[in-house]
């Protein structure tokens, strides 16, 4: 009795993987034991992500079952993983199962070819064939190294799919979703075939019309005029009449029709700081991505608020040490200029004589991708370095830089009298006179006087004695050759 027992348990035990796979089949199918008797056994054999014999239906065509038993088994995989890239590892090595040259093979010893791949892509259910009892599917090795085709060129998706033998060059195009209706006149074909050692290339041209025969390892390249209709645009963002994307051509639109298809500037646009900015660098890049995925996700960018938000000083830092005229102890001039090379590869433009016809400005073409930004008017001169109290100080008219030094609370104790004017448009540097015209924009700069102590002026004069010995002895050594 016991031993019966055990027996039955066992059984049990065994039957309970399939268990839950039988009740989703039979909810499906009404639970009804009529229903039940539509149940039927395949066999899952080869390179597949699991073997076995699992439960299906009579109903049941091999897509739908393969799904089913794979989608199960993939749930249960990755159930426990949380880490997102590993999560999408797993399921990419998961899917690299063969889809293709499936063997179906019947109880009474019938065989046929299984194409998934053709079947999703056409609908035609002789590539995917009912199930029948005790059928065994029998899953090939997916081999994209060797076993491949690879088609790029005029088609709507290039991809590298697997190989099966009668392949033909109109099955490569299906799997590539088709010649891409975009390209005109599309009649050719270019084949690439290496050696068997891979030394050797056979390049071979063909009609598309003959649908050839495919080998193992093709390369296929559909030869198309390249289409250069595509979706050019700038982006212009500040004070215009119509902020946002203009589109543009290819490589002949001025600037000048950029502004006009954008309105025209605004009253308060001010032309000495608009600029262009252009992907020649990094900051740049990241600066154009965030200006287009702030347009496009809020339509209105706020220049001044972006400015703050995203910091960038480091590049206008270095637009204004490039223009001055500090020591060489204190400036590295060749790194700077090389950083400003990078940065400013956009070119030079000024948006004052965009529309002026004796200017070179308005010719300026822009570019996919450019990023226009025109702020608004600076009424302010900012005041920093050996101040009291550095900041922004409201401009006005006829004020000389002594009126803002003083606004911005007076020296500092260790201040150096080399006032410099840093112009807002161009960053270059101008040392302060009474004369020196101050603008809208512009930057005063007070420097610091540096500390020196006893070993500083040592040095000094340590160096200065040894170029006068030097001097002195090659005044005697010439002396001496005279006489």
């Amino acid at each position: 009795m016991r031993k019966i027992i055990f027996a039955v348990l066992l059984f049990l035990l065994f039957d309970l993987a399939n268990a839950q796979d039988l009740n989703n089949i039979q909810s499906q199918s009404g639970s009804s034991d009529l229903q039940a008797l539509n149940l039927i056994n395949v066999t899952i054999g080869g390179a597949f992500v699991v073997n076995g014999t699992f439960p299906a239906l009579r109903t049941e065509r091999v897509d739908q079952f393969i799904t089913r038993v794979f989608s199960k088994y993939e749930s249960q995989v990755v159930s426990g993983t949380k880490d997102k890239e590993l999560l999408d590892v797993l399921k990419s090595q998961l899917n690299s199962y063969a889809k293709r040259d499936i063997l179906l093979k019947r109880f009474d010893g019938t065989q046929l070819k299984v194409d998934l791949e053709k079947f999703r892509m056409t609908g035609d259910f002789s590539y995917n064939p009912y199930l029948k009892s005790n059928d065994v599917l029998i899953f090939p090795v997916l081999d994209l190294e060797r076993n491949f085709i690879d088609i790029s060129g005029a088609v709507n998706l290039p991809v590298k799919y697997q190989f099966v033998d009668g392949d033909k060059l109109s099955d490569a195009i299906l799997f590539a979703h088709g010649l891409n209706p975009a390209y005109k006149n599309v009649t050719t074909a270019e084949i690439s075939r290496l050696s068997y050692n891979g030394e050797k290339q056979v390049v071979e041209k063909i009609n598309i019309s003959d649908n050839s025969y495919l080998q193992r390892g093709d390369r296929i390249k559909i030869i198309a005029e390249n289409n250069q209709k595509k979706n050019y645009k700038v982006l212009v963002l500040g004070e215009v009449q119509q902020p946002g994307y203009v589109y543009i051509t290819k490589s002949n639109t001025t600037l000048k029709n950029v502004i006009e298809s954008s309105g025209g500037f605004t009253g308060n646009a001010s032309l000495k700081r608009s600029k262009i900015l252009r992907g020649t660098n990094e900051e740049n890049l990241l600066r154009m991505k965030a200006l287009q995925s702030l347009y496009d996700e809020e339509k209105i960018v706020d220049l001044n608020k972006f400015a703050k938000k995203f910091d960038f000083s480091k590049l206008d830092n270095l637009s204004m040490m490039r223009m001055s005229d500090a020591q060489p102890e204190d400036t590295l001039y060749y790194s700077i200029d090389l950083k400003l090379r990078q940065y400013e590869n956009s070119g030079i433009v000024d948006f004052t004589k965009i529309f002026s016809k004796d200017s070179t400005n308005n010719q300026f073409i822009v570019r996919d991708g450019d990023v226009i930004l025109v702020p608004e008017k600076s009424n302010t001169i900012y005041v920093f370095g050996q101040v009291n109290s550095p900041g922004y100080i409201p401009y006005l008219l006829g004020k000389d830089y002594n009126y803002y030094i003083q606004k911005a609370g007076g020296f500092g104790e260790d201040y150096k009298d080399e006032i410099k004017i840093i112009s807002g448009k161009n960053k270059s540097w101008h040392s302060a006179e009474d004369s020196t015209k101050v603008d809208p924009g512009d930057f005063i700069y007070v420097p610091k006087s540096l500390p020196r102590n006893i070993f500083y002026y040592l040095r000094t004069a340590s160096f200065i004695t040894s170029i006068a010995s030097a001097l002195a002895t090659v005044a005697i050594l010439i002396l001496n050759l005279k006489r």
